[in-house]
């Protein structure tokens, strides 16, 4: 199977998703997150958004200036549970009557080439529903698209991740989230010598292809997880996003680790991936 492989790396405003013009190798990007009554957009809602306005430096992924930020509460229109209370630290009686400004949240998402968000597809499902801007727009995450295990983190969680390089910040709530995310990616690779956030900006502009394997995997889900596949119980197959450029590589790994398993491809928009 061969797919067409666009390098919008050498040029960054060669992509025509990427809408700021060329200043001295710059660009910008929202950083932001959401508070929820509970896990499914379904039933769940929102109760609060942070978005952070920023630019930054394409080559070495330096976050250079804060622009603009936005930071809103939201009534449900219920009371919010014990638990969710516990967690975030919002109340019901911080909500009364609130209302997030969805306009000044979509003129924020205008400004920016992409939006960021730490495991950003759960934030992406109750975003996109409310927001006219957010659904076509190139998300990057932070807990997915950097490495952090390959550079010897434990895990991908923001806590964990702050707590072992002493960012100290208020989990579970919007903009500490956000600033807490900036300041985890703004810490230099020590091998690389970049900035964090410069992997993320490459991982998000790459082509994407996704990929599903399925049959026989028992005996092989360990190595199946450690390759960073995940598990979809409805559909009962391993999923994940891979590079298109990385593609026939993965695809020589399951065919050569797992014989006889089946596989199932598919070109992403950059504008899906964590849709």
């Amino acid at each position: 199977m061969s797919h067409d492989v666009k390098d919008n790396t050498m040029n960054p405003f060669s992509d025509p998703l990427w809408i700021s013009q060329p200043h001295a190798g710059r660009s910008i990007a929202a950083a932001l997150d959401t508070e929820t009554t509970g896990l499914s957009p379904k039933q769940d809602s929102i109760i609060e958004i942070a978005v952070q306005l920023f630019e930054f430096d394409h080559a070495t992924g330096e976050i250079l200036e804060n622009l603009d930020s936005y930071c809103g509460l939201q009534d449900p229109g219920h009371p919010i549970s014990p638990e969710i209370q516990r967690i975030t630290g919002i109340s019901s009686q911080d909500v009364a009557g609130q209302a997030i400004d969805w306009s000044r949240v979509d003129e924020l998402f205008t400004r920016a080439d992409f939006l960021i968000a730490h495991n950003c597809a759960f934030d992406r499902k109750f975003v996109d529903p409310k927001s006219r801007v957010s659904g076509d727009k190139i998300w990057g995450c932070s807990s997915f698209g950097v490495d952090w295990r390959a550079k010897g983190f434990a895990n991908s969680k923001l806590p964990d991740l702050c707590r072992t390089l002493g960012i100290e910040f208020q989990a579970h709530r919007a903009m500490s989230d956000v600033q807490a995310m900036l300041k985890l990616l703004a810490q230099v690779d020590s091998k690389s010598g970049r900035a964090h956030f410069a992997e993320l900006v490459e991982g998000a502009r790459r082509d994407v292809v996704w990929m599903a394997i399925s049959g026989q995997t028992y005996n092989y889900k360990e190595l199946i997880k450690q390759r960073g596949f995940r598990w979809s119980g409805e559909q009962k197959w391993w999923e994940k996003v891979v590079p298109a450029a990385e593609l026939p590589t993965e695809t020589a790994w399951v065919e050569t680790t797992m014989p006889g398993v089946q596989t199932v491809t598919k070109p992403l928009d950059r504008r899906d991936r964590f849709r």
